[in-house]
């Protein structure tokens, strides 16, 4: 018996990586640090609520303020890194943050 093959995808067709994590208060500060020195072209939004409308922000420094003081409970950062360009998504919590990153192909 021949089992089937998958077809090789075609160009365009592969899904980019995908990469989870819970970060602490202190690994958060460490990711909106090295964000603020290693990214380019970085463009932030965050939100209120988490089906409300996306705000934008002027920094990263201005993002974590806003998460300090309650307001923010998610955000995006749009940026490149490497040539590669990322998508990060922030859920804030009380007692940790997850990430989920995808790099463009």
């Amino acid at each position: 018996m021949t089992l089937p093959t998958t077809p090789e995808p075609l160009p365009g067709d592969e899904l980019p990586d995908i990469q989870q994590a819970d970060l602490s208060p202190a690994e958060l500060r460490a990711y909106f640090k090295d964000i603020a020195e290693l990214s380019n072209e970085l463009s932030i939004s965050y939100r209120q609520q988490l089906r409300g409308q996306n705000l934008l922000v002027e920094s990263v420094e201005r993002l974590a303020e806003l998460l300090h003081a309650g307001v923010a409970r998610a955000a995006r950062l749009e940026y490149r890194f490497q040539g590669k360009r990322w998508l990060d998504t922030l859920l804030f919590g009380p007692e940790s943050s997850r990430l989920v990153r995808i790099a463009e192909q």
